[in-house]
C-alpha cells in the first residue's frame, strides 16, 4: 500500500522544478515528516458514523463557538479545517465521486480525524469552501452567536483562543498529505497563530483519542515548538516555496 504523501510527491516530480523538490525535502527533514493514517479510507462512514460514535461518543463542544452537545444532532456538523474542495484541487483527482473512487490518497486525507471538528451547522456551511486568514476590522459574521467568527470573500478568521488548533491542523495536513497552504494564510500567520494559542488539555486529549481510532498523532500538538523551527529555519523561504509551487 502506498503512503499518500509519498505518492503525491512522486506525482509532483514531473510538474515541479527539481530544485524546488530538493528544497522542500530539506525543509521536511528539518521539521520532521509526519506519517499519513491508512486505517480509515471511507470519508462518508467517517463523517456519518466514526466521527460521532467514536471520536465524540461522549459529546463535546463545537470548535468555533464552544457550544456543548451530548450527541449527534441537526445543529452540529463535521467541519473540515483543510476543506475537502481544496484537497481535491491540490490532488487533482476530479469530482468528489471520482476522488473517492480513484484516489487512495484522497480517501485517507478526507477521512483523517485530525482535520475534522464539530461546528454549528451555519458555520460549517460558511466554512465549507472557505480558507483561513486574517481579516482585520471585519465585523462578526453571526453576531447573535457571539463566537468572534469573521468571514468575508471566502476567507474566515476564528477567535484567538482556537487559532492554534487550526494552525496545527493545517500544518499536519500540509506535511502529511503534501497539500499546499491556502494562499490566504501565509506561513508567518500560521506560526503566529500557533504561538498565540498553545495546546491545552482538551486538544491534547483529542489527539490521544484520534490516535486510538486511526493510529496516528498530530506531532504539533505534542510539540508545538516544532512549528517555531520554521521561523528559525527560514519561514520566509518556505512561504516563497509555497508560492512557487502554486505558480
Amino acid at each position: 500500500m502506498a503512503v499518500p504523501h509519498l505518492a503525491q510527491a512522486l506525482d509532483m516530480i514531473s510538474k515541479v522544478p527539481q530544485f524546488v523538490i530538493l528544497f522542500a525535502s530539506l525543509i521536511l527533514c528539518m521539521i520532521g515528516i509526519v506519517s499519513a493514517q491508512t486505517k480509515l479510507d471511507d470519508p462518508e462512514d467517517v463523517r456519518k458514523n466514526i466521527f460521532w460514535n467514536q471520536l465524540y461518543a461522549k459529546g463535546g463542544k463545537s470548535l468555533y463557538c464552544a457550544r456543548p452537545f451530548t450527541e449527534k444532532n441537526r445543529r452540529m456538523e463535521p467541519s473540515y479545517i483543510f476543506p475537502l474542495s481544496d484537497i481535491r484541487r491540490y490532488m487533482d483527482c476530479g469530482t468528489p465521486r471520482q476522488c473517492v473512487r480513484e484516489s487512495e490518497s484522497y480517501r485517507f486525507a478526507a477521512s483523517d480525524l485530525h482535520n475534522i471538528y464539530p461546528a454549528l451547522s451555519r458555520i460549517a456551511l460558511d466554512r465549507r469552501n472557505a480558507q483561513f486568514g486574517e481579516l482585520g476590522d471585519v465585523p462578526e459574521k453571526f453576531p447573535r452567536l457571539n463566537c468572534d467568527y469573521r468571514s468575508q470573500y471566502k476567507v474566515t478568521e476564528p477567535a484567538d483562543n482556537i487559532k492554534g488548533d487550526i494552525a496545527r491542523a493545517l500544518l499536519y495536513m500540509q506535511l502529511t498529505y503534501g497539500l499546499r497552504f491556502p494562499v490566504s494564510i501565509p506561513i508567518e500567520v500560521i506560526i503566529a497563530w500557533n504561538e498565540l494559542d498553545l495546546p491545552d488539555e482538551k486538544e491534547k486529549a483529542r489527539n490521544n483519542l484520534v490516535e486510538s481510532i486511526q493510529g496516528t498523532r498530530n506531532p504539533y500538538v505534542d510539540n508545538p515548538e516544532q512549528v517555531n523551527e520554521l521561523k528559525h529555519n527560514g519561514a520566509i523561504s518556505l512561504s516563497q516555496l509555497r508560492t512557487k509551487i502554486i505558480k
